[in-house]
């Protein structure tokens, strides 16, 4: 897991850069945030690496000539209050304090 917001306050803007996945299943109610966390395994990362491997084979060409299938990838893990989470799996992240 990566620390990223343990100072800052008011509005900050979270950057995904090369997307590669994302899941937001269930959604109902709240749209509040409690924590978010970034971590460099989880279930999307994995998920959306098998599919991309299903679609284009084992060594696919590099995705928009920037992503490759054996690069780092990070999951960014956003937990509403109503327990649902929000999961982006992408080449790197970029916090933009507003």
């Amino acid at each position: 897991m990566i620390s990223v917001l343990e100072d800052i306050e008011g509005a900050v803007t979270f950057k995904c850069n090369n997307y590669i996945g994302f899941s937001f299943i269930g959604h109902w109610y709240e749209s509040i945030i409690e924590s978010i966390r970034v971590e460099t395994y989880g279930s999307v990362i994995e998920e959306s690496l098998q599919t991309v491997k299903k679609l284009y084979g084992d060594n696919p060409l590099p995705g928009g000539g920037v992503k490759k299938i054996d690069d780092s990838w990070y999951q960014i893990n956003i937990k509403l209050i109503d327990g649902n989470f929000i999961k982006v799996a992408c080449k790197s992240i970029e916090v933009i304090e507003n």
